[in-house]
């Protein structure tokens, strides 16, 4: 799996987007080895999805649900509380995670699954108004958003890498689609990151610091009930989902 912590520097590096010393310390911190998504458990589940085109599809069905909520929420904040630049990038981000919601929808027809439905396929737009009464302080949610973008990233990679190895050829037609998404989450990475960073080294008082770690330790905990929430579901539906592809 991946070293997520090294990775991320490197991705900094590469886009030659500057971050500070004491924002390194504690992503390091919160980017330790008990990461859920940077473990063999992940990496299993995911292999294992990845075998069935049945959940293939179900993973697509609510990975855009998921982004449409996530853009209702991101649109939300930023007219909230936003300003300048970052309401800028705020806003971008929504329109990609709208794109993304749309996406992810279209690469249903890889799955070769045509009689399979998930019941958030014509609620994404019902489950998105849902988070009309959402709030939260701008810099809590940034930090919050930064930890779930660099699991997105992270995942979206292992993901990627799965259908490369895999012997199912119809799964290779999502490759192009899913760089294209992978281009927009690293983006979301570096400004969220960008940002918490100068917030961290312009006022070392403010307690952006703890933030961010409790951020990271409520998404990793978020991870590992999704992940149980999906073995659970792989239990109730294994016989009609792990099926030859």
């Amino acid at each position: 799996m991946y070293n997520v912590y090294e990775d991320l520097i490197s991705l900094y590096a590469s886009h030659h987007v500057p971050v500070g010393n004491r924002y390194k310390a504690v992503i390091k911190q919160a980017l330790g080895k008990n990461l859920a998504y940077a473990t063999s458990a992940m990496q299993g589940l995911a292999t294992t999805i990845f075998s069935s085109p049945s959940m293939v599809a179900y993973n697509l069905l609510q990975n855009s649900v998921d982004e449409a909520k996530g853009a209702a929420r991101v649109n939300l904040i930023a007219d909230r509380y936003a300003s300048g630049s970052l309401k800028d990038k705020m806003k971008q981000h929504v329109r990609d995670e709208l794109k993304h919601s749309a996406q992810f929808l279209s690469l249903l027809k890889v799955t070769g699954v045509s009689d399979y439905t998930f019941e958030g396929e014509s609620n994404g737009k019902a489950e998105a108004e849902k988070t009309l009464d959402f709030d939260d302080e701008l810099q809590k949610f940034i930090c919050r958003v930064h930890s779930i973008e660099i699991r997105s990233w992270t995942i979206l990679r292992l993901y990627m890498q799965i259908i490369q190895d895999s012997p199912n050829p119809q799964l290779a037609a999502a490759i192009p689609v899913l760089e294209k998404i992978m281009a927009d989450e690293i983006n979301h990475v570096l400004y969220t990151g960008q940002t918490i960073s100068d917030w961290i080294e312009s006022d070392p008082e403010r307690d952006v610091a703890s933030e961010l770690l409790e951020c990271f330790a409520f998404t990793n905990k978020e991870t590992w009930h999704d992940m149980a929430q999906m073995s659970n579901f792989l239990a109730e539906n294994a016989s009609e989902m792990l099926i030859a592809a």
